[in-house]
């Protein structure tokens, strides 16, 4: 993808976003609670297709396009709410998921954890691991969609820290993709922080698909780092999707029902609400994101190290927990 086709789309953005709003198609949902929240304005769920244009059209295998493909049309389903129910959508994107895993013959050794490896060198059962690491992720990406450009911001730290520690460790990847990438994320973001476009289902799902897949192929390329530096780099989607899970279940909900009490939801109430900041909304995606930058970069510092990745992890785990429940309290009395 040329330098001239990724600026050329914020013209296109605009005029697609002033099209889509006139004629009222794809547009974030007036009636669901949980995109009302983010933004009463009209917005054109469009992300995703520049995103899929750039993997359609960069030099990468023909089974994660065609998968990459499938992925977009489940969550661009979504988007149009022709495609409804949450389990429904899992099923796919883990028939979806297992299928590319299945073809590609894509899978994960040297973990670090005797156990694990052992149960791994089972096919099946290896395959079948990534299949839920890879939907964790993709479903988490969507939960943390929920404040401006928290997702594009996250995948933009990723493979800006990949391309930063390149050169220290002498790390194999294909650069001019990433570069690429991170080119259109730059854009997206500045079109998204002035409520031209969101990413919608279809973007979230599309990104976290690709890049779960790419980190894979990169911790395969590279064995010297450690498996725990990818668990890291995921920590947060893939998190909050797990304590979503056990929070709901604790509530007595159904953990695939959306709600507006997600991390990120809390931290913009207390911003607007407590604080009175004006600018709530991209203020606390920042916020969240410097933390992720400053502990992802003490990852990459010492990416050889499974004991100071895995330190690192029970940090966010515990500093998450700590600051939710801080925020929830405090939603509570407001």
């Amino acid at each position: 993808m040329s330098y001239f086709v990724i600026f050329a789309i914020i013209p296109i953005t605009i005029f697609l976003s002033h099209f889509f709003i006139q004629k009222k198609i794809l547009l974030n949902y007036t009636g669901n609670k949980h995109q009302k929240f983010s933004s009463k304005k009209k917005v054109p769920l469009i992300g995703g297709f520049f995103i899929l244009f750039f993997i359609l059209t960069v030099d990468i295998s023909s089974y994660l396009k065609i998968f990459s493909l499938l992925i977009f049309l489940t969550g661009l389903f979504s988007d149009l709410n022709f495609l409804r129910s949450p389990k429904k959508r899992i099923v796919l994107q883990i028939i979806f998921a297992f299928t590319f895993l299945f073809l590609t013959e894509l899978k994960i050794e040297n973990l670090r954890i005797n156990f694990l490896e052992q149960i791994l060198q089972y096919n099946l059962l290896n395959y079948l691991f990534l299949t839920f690491c890879i939907i964790v992720a993709m479903n988490g990406t969507n939960f943390i969609d929920g404040v401006n450009s928290n997702v594009l911001i996250y995948y933009l730290l990723i493979f800006s820290l990949i391309i930063f520690f390149n050169n220290e460790y002498n790390l194999i990847l294909e650069k001019s993709v990433i570069k690429n990438l991170i080119l259109l994320l730059i854009i997206l973001i500045i079109l998204n922080f002035n409520f031209k476009l969101f990413i919608g289902d279809s973007g979230s799902y599309l990104i976290s698909f690709f890049s779960s897949i790419f980190l894979i192929n990169f911790y395969l390329l590279n064995q010297s780092i450690s498996p725990f530096l990818i668990v890291l780099i995921l920590w947060y989607p893939c998190f909050e999707n797990l304590f979503s899970i056990i929070r709901k279940f604790n509530i007595g909900l159904s953990p695939i029902k959306p709600d507006v009490n997600h991390f990120h939801h809390l931290l913009l109430k207390f911003l607007k609400n407590n604080l009175k900041i004006k600018y709530s909304n991209n203020l606390s995606s920042l916020l969240i994101n410097l933390y992720n930058l400053i502990i992802l970069s003490f990852g990459f510092l010492n990416i050889e190290n499974t004991q100071f990745q895995i330190f690192l992890i029970m940090v966010n785990v515990i500093f998450y927990c700590f600051i939710y429940l801080r925020l929830y309290k405090l939603s509570e009395r407001s």
